[in-house]
């Protein structure tokens, strides 16, 4: 018992004070993060087509004569 109140006095206080330091953190680079993902997965994409759609034709040609 004596224990379980030590723990809660000690960790609520940072409790308290790390969500606003962290939640501010998160905040600003959660966005940059999610359009840095948003972009490299859509480059990957239109990256993976095109080598589909060039390795498709090249077979194309290779087959039509």
């Amino acid at each position: 018992m004596i224990l379980k109140d030590l723990s809660q006095q000690t960790s609520y206080p940072s409790y308290r004070l790390k969500p606003n330091s962290d939640s501010r953190v998160s905040r600003m680079r959660k966005p940059c993060f999610e359009l840095s993902l948003v972009k490299v997965i859509t480059i990957k994409f239109i990256y993976l087509i095109l080598t589909i759609e060039i390795s498709y034709k090249r077979s194309e040609i290779a087959l039509a004569p």
